[in-house]
This record gives structure tokens, C-alpha cells and sequence, in this order.
């Protein structure tokens, strides 16, 4: 198995490359990490960062902080429980407004979960849609456990579209963390290799899609949720239906 530590690269333009480059090794190590990425139904665009002011040195994890009284906030209400999702419209202004407005016209509304891999993702929303809007990739927002995407149904895009990937983690067992340590201090930005590890995520999905939320509550739904067994044939279906009932935009309040 090819050492994580050669995959270091002297150029430090190159910072954000090497990251999603180390996440693509670290399939082999992290067994819940293959799964995630060979039976995902679609191939996910490799990233293209082209003229996008990423700097990953100074990446930062607002989403990972106590929401504050007054932002906007997304109530998802499902056959199982709800969960809500802090929305992030200084980071991805499109997306929100874009998800905001899907929402209130009750696009979402007694839609079912289309398809995940069990404990690693869910993915919801109409099947039949067509919205294709460009990408909003920052430094800001991280596929940390708990991250909403907003994705295409064209799976060679990183486009933005109406469906919502619900991103939960794989699993971080003693060796993907210690090849993880092995190699944080070399990639420009320690505290997001210790975020993924202490808070969970998929390290494989960053880059790649564009995260606009964060649930911070009802956690143990969400989690309910995304451990629905996958079917034995159908791979990435679940065994259980899930219904999105409504969604309902509103402000956070203490």
C-alpha cells in the first residue's frame, strides 16, 4: 500500500490539490471510505479549482461553531423525527437563495430519500430535477459529519443543483487517524485534518460539491436515518423508505 506520505508536494499553490489527492488514497486505507466511493450511483467530477480564490491555509469552520440567534435556518420534516440545518448564505449565497426558494415552493414536499450508503450519506429531494447552477467551493465549508450539499443530477457536473446530499462519516478507525497525523503537518492546515477526525465526515466528498448547510440539531434523526441498512442488490437503496414530509425556512431563536 502506497505510503500517504509521498504524495507530498513541494509546491504550496498546489495545497488544495494534495488534500483531495490524499482523500482519494485514503480509500484504500479506510474500508467505510471504499464503500463510499465505489457504489456511490454516480461518478463525482474530479475538482476543478481553475480560477476559484481558494486558500487553504486559511480555511475556517463557522459551521462547527453555536449558531446564533437570528440566522436562517432550514426545519426538515420527516416520517422519522426532524432535524434543522443552519443555512450559510455568506459562503454560498446562490446555493441558499437558490435552496431557499426550491423550499418555500414546496419542491420538497412528500418527496422520498432516493439513495445513500448506509451510516455514510443520504441523498433527497425530486428526482426529476433539472436546475444546474454554478458550483460555490470555498475554504469556508467543509463535508464535515452533519454538511448539506447541494448537487446535480448530472453526475459528471460539480454543478448545484436541487437535490440535498446529507453527509454523515466514515468511519475513523486507529489507522486512517494515524495516517491522518501523519501527514497533517503538511498539508497547510492542521485544524481542518483535526476537525475531520474529531468531528467525522467524508474527506473524499470536499471539493467536490458545494456545502451551504450544517445540522445542529436532531442529530439522532439524521443519524437514524442514514444507518438504514443498503439492499443486499441494490446497493445504494435503502431497505427502509424515508419521506422528506415539508421543509420550512425560518430563523434560529434561543
Amino acid at each position: 500500500m502506497r505510503d500517504l506520505r509521498d504524495l507530498k508536494d513541494n509546491g504550496r499553490g498546489l495545497l488544495l490539490k494534495t488534500l483531495f489527492k490524499v482523500a482519494g488514497v485514503l480509500a484504500v486505507v479506510s474500508a467505510s471510505i471504499l464503500i463510499a466511493i465505489s457504489i456511490v450511483e454516480w461518478r463525482a467530477a474530479e475538482s476543478k479549482f481553475g480560477g476559484l480564490d481558494i486558500d487553504l491555509a486559511n480555511a475556517t469552520f463557522t459551521q462547527l461553531d453555536e449558531i446564533e440567534e437570528g440566522r436562517q435556518i432550514a426545519v426538515v420534516k420527516t416520517d422519522r423525527g426532524e432535524f434543522r440545518i443552519a443555512l450559510f448564505p455568506e459562503y454560498a449565497p446562490n446555493t441558499v437563495d437558490n435552496f431557499i426558494k426550491t423550499a418555500e415552493s414546496g419542491f420538497y414536499n412528500g418527496t422520498t430519500i432516493i439513495s445513500g450508503v448506509s451510516s455514510v450519506y443520504f441523498i433527497g429531494g425530486n428526482p426529476e430535477d433539472k436546475t444546474a447552477l454554478p458550483h460555490e467551493i470555498t475554504e469556508h465549508m467543509w463535508t464535515f459529519k452533519g454538511a448539506v450539499c447541494a448537487v446535480s443530477p448530472n453526475y459528471d457536473s460539480s454543478d448545484v443543483g436541487n437535490r440535498l446530499l446529507f453527509v454523515n462519516t466514515i468511519e475513523y478507525d486507529e489507522d486512517t487517524v494515524n495516517q491522518l497525523q501523519s501527514l497533517k503537518k503538511d498539508y497547510g492546515n492542521e485544524a481542518l485534518i483535526d476537525n475531520y477526525i474529531e468531528h467525522g465526515g467524508v474527506l473524499n466528498f470536499a471539493g467536490k460539491y458545494t456545502v451551504f448547510g450544517q445540522v445542529f440539531e436532531g442529530m439522532e434523526v439524521y443519524e437514524e436515518i442514514c444507518n438504514i441498512p443498503n439492499d443486499a442488490e441494490a446497493r445504494t437503496k435503502f431497505t427502509e423508505e424515508v419521506k422528506i414530509e415539508s421543509i420550512e425556512i425560518t430563523t434560529y431563536k434561543k
